[in-house]
């Protein structure tokens, strides 16, 4: 009888071993897992924030080539009026200089219009 409790609790110590082994095996899976998961996550992350940092100045490159086109583009703009304000001050002056193809002189003027 005392060998047949022996043998029972040495059983039922056996048993509660294997369940203990087999909690600790779960709960360093499940730790494992969260750490992978962790690591992950940390990747992800520090991928996520170089993508952006890059998007980020790609965008304000983009911004900045096109504010400096469009700031040519007005200079240029600009440079063509002040040309046509140049020329026709020009045409004008020639023109003033030159006197009205209507009258010529005051005498004229005073003689009334001329008959052909």
């Amino acid at each position: 009888a005392d060998e047949k409790a022996e043998a029972e609790r040495t059983s039922a110590m056996a048993q509660k071993t294997s369940m203990i082994k087999n909690l600790t095996q779960k709960s360093k899976a499940s730790s494992m897992g969260a750490a992978d998961r962790v690591a992950y996550l940390e990747d992800q992350q520090l991928l996520m924030r170089c993508l952006l940092t890059w998007k980020r100045d790609a965008r304000c490159d983009r911004l900045r080539r096109l504010g400096k086109e469009k700031n040519e583009k007005r200079k240029k703009e600009l440079v063509g009026v002040k040309g046509l304000f140049k020329n026709f001050a020009n045409e004008l002056e020639t023109s003033l200089t030159k006197g009205t193809p209507r009258v010529d002189s005051p005498k004229q003027l005073r003689a009334g219009p001329v008959a052909d």
